[in-house]
């Protein structure tokens, strides 16, 4: 657990600095060709550490047979596993951001309060964008 934690707080924004960088090339006139290619490879390298953790498992596997051949059976979520990780990644980025605001508590929110309350974070956010560009809109008109 600890690691996981050390792990996350230490690579977690980074991360996240590069997702944004790669979209933030293709602004700066980097060939399409390139960012593309290069999400690809990253792609791949994934599915690559993906594959040895399953040769891994494999190995661990070795006197459960019908556990061994269940799990050969879903060799083909190799390929989605990158998919996956790049999903749960954003959930845990935003478990680390809420960690951060709120004291610590032993009681938690519940799926429906949180959606309840992210919702209304969204809700406020595009009010204050609409008022904003009102504004904006208002001043270059004179009105």
């Amino acid at each position: 657990m600890i690691r996981v934690l050390l792990y996350d707080h230490t690579f977690a924004f980074p991360r996240m600095i590069w997702y944004f960088a790669i979209m933030f090339l293709v602004f700066v006139n980097y060939p399409m060709w390139l960012v593309v290619g290069s999400v690809i490879v990253i792609y791949l390298l994934y599915v690559i550490s993906a594959y040895l953790f399953y040769i891994n498992v494999n190995m661990y596997l070795v006197d459960v047979d019908d556990v061994k051949r269940y799990y050969q059976s879903k060799r083909y979520i190799i390929w989605l596993m990158p998919l996956y990780n790049f999903a749960v990644f954003w959930m845990r980025l935003a478990g680390i951001i809420n960690s951060i605001k709120r004291t610590g508590s032993w009681k938690t929110y519940t799926p429906e309060e949180e959606w309840e309350s992210f919702r209304t974070v969204v809700s406020n956010d595009f009010k204050t964008l609409s008022t904003a560009r009102k504004d904006i809109i208002e001043r270059i008109n004179h009105e």
